[in-house]
């Protein structure tokens, strides 16, 4: 449920704001690309991967191998569209629910961005966080939303809060020219 809400984005000014509807999908997309930055502990990995491979090769070839090629076969496709279809669907639909649950109705509230050459503001819910530049490490732009990313979590704004995609551009331009900044900055220290 996303409406348009005016934003400013005055190219001659160093500030630019807008407002829009949070979305609970991208609270579930930040979950996932944060949590994939995360590295698994090696011995964690070995053994899932041994599980995959017995599981999705091994039982299957065992089962060729004595005689059992229909439901060897079966075995293996139900096995492929689990690891790439299923288990992904179940993961994004549990972060779904939970942010549902956690967030609540924040989805019907206005939610408000600010950019500035010190960093970003974000008003919701009656309280306000800020982030410096340098806390930034990346922004991503997807069809929906534009993001920030920053060490262990995000923050969205949705693209349906511009009124014109002029403005959107103008406010993803200034998002990286702050960043690139911030980056150069640090390289120097």
């Amino acid at each position: 449920m996303n409406h348009i809400q005016p934003t400013t984005a005055d190219p001659t000014s160093d500030s630019y704001s807008v407002e829009f509807y949070p979305s609970t999908d991208d609270y579930v997309h930040i979950a996932l690309k944060t949590t994939q930055s995360v590295p698994t502990p090696t011995a964690i990995k070995f053994a899932y991967q041994t599980f995959l491979v017995i599981n999705a090769v091994g039982f299957p070839a065992f089962l060729w191998f004595n005689d059992f090629f229909l439901i060897g076969f079966l075995l293996l496709g139900i096995n492929v569209a689990t690891l790439a279809w299923v288990i992904p669907w179940f993961t994004a639909g549990s972060l779904r629910r939970y942010y549902e649950h956690t967030v609540g109705p924040r989805e019907n509230k206005i939610a408000r961005v600010e950019l500035t050459p010190v960093g970003i503001s974000y008003w919701a819910d009656d309280a306000e966080v800020f982030w410096p530049w340098r806390r930034i490490t990346s922004i991503e732009e997807t069809d929906e939303s534009i993001f920030f990313y920053f060490p262990g979590n995000g923050l969205a704004v949705r693209k349906s809060g511009f009124a014109y995609h002029d403005q959107q551009v103008a406010f993803v331009r200034a998002a990286q020219g702050y960043l690139d900044v911030s980056l150069r900055a640090r390289l120097e220290q």
